[in-house]
């Protein structure tokens, strides 16, 4: 990767390169193909700013261009702060990335409904022989509607209870 520097009203030193330098190189992490970052540094001679130490970053790589601003009161706070946001960002991208090209299911290892041996197409259940009980080998759709004909033969009420009935004890209390 190709790292440009340039300052602005701020001495550039040795151990500010090598530092700006060990910073950006750490971006790769997210993409390896990364082509080039421009790095500029600049201080504001405004004395009523108190973060004067400003820091601009722009990465590009095929299909990539992210920039970057942050100010903080050193030039190395600020270089971090501007790689915490690009390092942010490109880990966003790269699942924004990951997400498109693969399909959920296979990311999660779940297998499809359609694929289910649980379920039918149709989304009904198609339990195992030996998981299955004597109402599902009889035929019954199991929506719970051979209960409710039991209910109404003994004489019971088979709509939901109201609110008072939902609460009432059963001895009538």
């Amino acid at each position: 990767m190709d790292i440009a520097i340039r300052s602005r009203n701020l001495e550039l030193t040795d151990s500010l390169r090598r530092t700006v330098e060990d910073r950006v190189i750490r971006l790769t992490r997210h993409f390896a193909d990364l082509d080039r970052a421009e790095v500029c540094l600049r201080e504001e001679r405004n004395p009523r700013i108190t973060e004067r130490d400003v820091c601009e970053l722009t990465v590009s790589g095929p299909g990539l261009k992210l920039r970057a601003k942050a100010a903080a009161a050193d030039a190395i706070s600020a270089l971090e702060a501007v790689v915490i946001k690009i390092e942010r960002r490109m880990a966003k991208m790269k699942g924004n990335i990951f997400a498109r090209t693969r399909p959920r299911s296979r990311i999660l290892g779940s297998p499809t409904v359609e694929s289910s041996p649980v379920t039918s197409n149709d989304g009904r259940w198609n339990l195992p022989e030996e998981m299955q009980d004597e109402d599902h080998r009889a035929g019954s759709n199991g929506s719970g509607g051979d209960l409710l004909e039991e209910a109404s033969l003994r004489g019971e009420s088979t709509a939901f209870p109201t609110s008072t009935e939902a609460y009432r004890r059963r001895d009538g209390s």
